[in-house]
C-alpha cells in the first residue's frame, strides 16, 4: 500500500509515502517517502507509487528475514 499527502505539509508539494514491516501482522516499523513539486509531480508520482510500494515490500522481506534469524 502507499499514502499520498497533497499539499499537507507545504503548498506546492506533493509526498508518497509506504510502509515498512518487520514481522507480518504487525504494526510498521518504518516508511519510505518521496516529495516533490505538484507541478512537475504527475504523470511520475503515479509511476512511483508502485515503485515506492515495490521497494517498501522488500526491504519489509529482508527485515523479516533477519529478525527470523
Amino acid at each position: 500500500g502507499f499514502s499520498v499527502d497533497d499539499e499537507g505539509a507545504a503548498r506546492g508539494m506533493v509526498c508518497i509515502g509506504a510502509p515498512v514491516f518487520e514481522r507480518p501482522g504487525q504494526p510498521a516499523c518504518a516508511a519510505i517517502g518521496i516529495s516533490m513539486v505538484k507541478a512537475t509531480a504527475h504523470p511520475c508520482g503515479t509511476e512511483l507509487t508502485g515503485e515506492l510500494s515495490e521497494l517498501a515490500r522488500k526491504v519489509s522481506l529482508k527485515l523479516a528475514s533477519a529478525a527470523a534469524r
